[in-house]
């Protein structure tokens, strides 16, 4: 029985120091690597007991629709900029109007990606944008305005005058594809680098992974980083 024992109390002494041993040799990338590791298994528990998350189809969709509401806020640009700025100010408020996009996208990257690293946290961060875009969207309709009272130019006083209205949007269509030169071009341009920057930003987590980097910090500055060039 003696000899039991102290064969016992030997062996966990070797487990100890063994273990001891493995730990102490880790290197910083190990501990990063394992510290993901439990990261991952707490969100699984989280995902598993607390709250169950959506299926593919409906992240797809929701993907979808916000694809679809894209050309509201990056085609009006010119067009608000020809009826409610000066000619002398219009190049200035499309940049503004069109980078303010890519700002969102970088504030994303900072604020959702230390808030979304739990399913609790997920939702409190959809949360957070559901609730702030409706005061928002409250406040525009409040104050929404069709036009301004004075044209701020010539030519949108000539418009208004002679109640010019734009051609049907398959029409307009036609006539940029078609007519004006040089429009093929720079709208392959234009979606070859939205695609670029979507699928560089979609990815950017597993991107730096692979080169060792795996703090999330790090990687939101880098997403940010990528939406804001």
């Amino acid at each position: 029985s003696s000899s039991s024992s102290s064969s016992s109390s030997s062996s966990n002494d070797d487990i100890t120091s063994s273990t001891n041993h493995t730990d102490s040799s880790l290197t910083p990338a190990d501990n990063d690597e394992d510290q993901d590791h439990r990261h991952y298994h707490d969100f699984a528990h989280d995902n598993e007991n607390d709250v169950e998350l959506v299926s593919a189809n409906w992240l797809i969709l929701g993907t979808v629709l916000v694809g679809a509401a894209q050309p509201f806020f990056q085609c009006t640009p010119p067009l608000l900029s020809a009826q409610w700025f000066a000619p002398n100010e219009r190049a200035t408020s499309t940049a503004i109007a069109l980078n303010f996009n890519q700002i969102g996208i970088a504030v994303a990257f900072l604020v959702g990606g230390p808030m979304a690293t739990t399913v609790i946290g997920i939702q409190n961060y959809f949360t957070l944008i559901t609730v702030s875009s409706t005061v928002v969207m409250f406040g525009t309709l409040c104050q929404f305005q069709n036009l301004p009272s004075i044209p701020p130019s010539h030519s949108e006083w000539e418009k208004r005058v002679n109640a010019h209205h734009e051609p049907p949007f398959v029409r307009s269509v036609h006539k940029f594809l078609c007519q004006t030169p040089g429009f093929v071009r720079a709208l392959a341009a234009f979606v070859c680098s939205i695609s670029i920057t979507n699928i560089i930003g979609a990815f950017i987590d597993e991107i730096m992974k692979r080169g060792g980097i795996k703090k999330r910090a790090h990687v939101a500055l880098a997403g940010a980083g990528v939406a804001g060039a």
